[in-house]
């Protein structure tokens, strides 16, 4: 190969050009590495379109003039900068030899091989010469108190806190795990540091696009920033309505998100494997956001309601298959909502075992007897915060429109919902729907709906 460089009397005549014109006052550093990119983007025009042909050798003399221009641009930022280009250039090799050693870039059997290994070296170098941000410092530290609540939320089966009540079960509330308060102050601590509040300002989640309308599967591929602006949105929101960290929680949501953080991969090769193994049709029946956890029950859920829809079978439950259901699929995250139905078709043969009507000052109030406390405070895991947009997407004002017979997953969790939450505003709502004959029903729905096998 000839020897190909720019000689002293090239460089010479590229200044005196610029200064016979008197542009050196117009040549700061941003507009001349500017020029660099937008003269390197002309000569990329010369190979536009051309297929599978990578010389396109035909407009070699516009591929020249191009490639001038770069050069003429570099040179005169150099001047700029002060820079000597031979000085640098000699540098620039020396330390491209390191990070880039000849016998491991010749190593492999092949060009796939060889460009791999390339890829990689290059990754280490960037990592090596580029110092972390503020931001990125943070999010390191955070990262570790992530993967550590990741695992506690796992041991615990996705079940961070424990529904309490009051003396007199009027006031339901979650009373959370150690580790959860901790994992809290741990978000707190970054949300009220300057770098927390900076990848806040960057992140869309919790200000224009509310968390809740984010799908799981998308959870999972936040970028980290993101991941943890959700986080500080949801606690957030728990704060404002107690039960929804529980809530994203017992949906694994809040697995999916914490997933972000992990330290390796392991998590998309592990148990979770189940929660992509939903089919379009369980997506298209409303399982998408699930209500309980376990998606691999949901999935199963769904599939049966989709099956039992297409075949016309009738969505009414004889007693002995809804025994036979509990007694062989009573496992997993639905087996306690199943336990209720002796319960539940107790209470509505007996409706005082539920409870009774106290005078408190505020006037007359229902006062639940242990068995409806502990049964509301079960269903309350099951609650969906968008019941409201779950209700409307089916045409149903309330729980009264609704046939619980017919009701797929989603739907469930936002009958349930709009139940326990319609006693804020009038007490005893729980009675009203258990004497109706309404909760029996949804519970037998939702044996029914794991009463077949899934579909392969």
């Amino acid at each position: 190969m000839t020897e190909n460089s720019l000689s002293a009397d090239t460089v010479r005549a590229i200044l005196r050009f610029r200064d016979d014109r008197n542009w050196a006052p117009f040549h700061h550093p941003k507009d001349l590495a500017l020029s660099i990119s937008i003269e390197a983007a002309e000569l990329l025009e010369c190979f536009q379109w051309s297929g599978t042909d990578a010389d396109v050798s035909e407009k070699r003399a516009r591929q020249a003039e191009e490639l001038a221009d770069v050069l003429i641009y570099g040179v005169l930022l150099a001047d700029r900068l002060g820079v000597d280009l031979n000085a640098a250039v000699r540098a620039k090799l020396s330390k491209n030899a390191e990070r880039y050693p000849a016998d491991t870039c010749r190593k492999g059997a092949s060009d796939a091989e060889r460009l791999e290994a390339y890829a990689r070296l290059k990754d280490e170098a960037r990592s090596e010469g580029r110092e972390e941000t503020p931001e990125e410092k943070a999010l390191e530290r955070f990262r570790s108190a992530a993967a550590a609540y990741a695992k506690h939320l796992a041991s615990v089966r996705h079940r961070p806190g424990t529904w309490a009540s009051d003396d007199e079960n009027r006031i339901v509330f979650t009373r959370y795990t150690q580790e959860t308060t901790d994992f809290w102050r741990e978000l707190d601590t970054l949300r009220a540091s300057e770098a927390g509040d900076l990848l806040l300002k960057g992140s869309i989640y919790g200000t224009t696009v509310r968390i809740d309308d984010v799908s799981t599967e998308k959870l999972r591929h936040l970028l980290p920033a993101d991941a943890f602006a959700v986080l500080v949105t949801l606690l957030r929101e728990e704060r404002i309505e107690d039960g929804a960290w529980q809530r994203w929680a017992a949906g694994r949501r809040l697995e999916a998100l914490l997933s972000v953080f992990a330290m390796n991969d392991e998590d998309d090769s592990n148990g979770d494997s189940e929660a992509h193994a939903c089919t379009p049709a369980a997506t298209h029946s409303g399982f998408a956001q699930p209500f309980g956890s376990g998606s691999s029950v949901l999935c199963n859920l769904a599939s049966n309601s989709v099956s039992a829809s297409a075949s016309g079978a009738s969505p009414a439950v004889s007693e002995s298959r809804v025994s036979s259901t509990v007694t062989s699929r009573s496992f997993g995250p639905f087996a306690d909502l199943i336990g209720l139905l002796s319960f539940l078709e107790r209470a509505e043969a007996n409706p005082t075992i539920l409870g009774r009507t106290a005078m408190t000052p505020m006037g007359p109030a229902f006062t639940y007897g242990p068995e409806a406390a502990k049964a509301r405070r079960l269903l309350s895991g099951y609650s969906d915060g968008n019941y409201v947009a779950v209700l409307e997407s089916r045409g149903i004002t309330s729980w009264h429109d609704a046939d619980p017979d017919r009701a797929d997953g989603r739907l469930i969790g936002a009958l349930i919902t709009d139940i326990l939450r319609s006693e804020r505003d009038r007490p005893a709502v729980f009675v009203e729907a258990v004497e109706k004959g309404f909760l029996t029903r949804l519970v037998k729905r939702v044996a029914k709906l794991l009463e077949s096998p899934p579909r392969s």
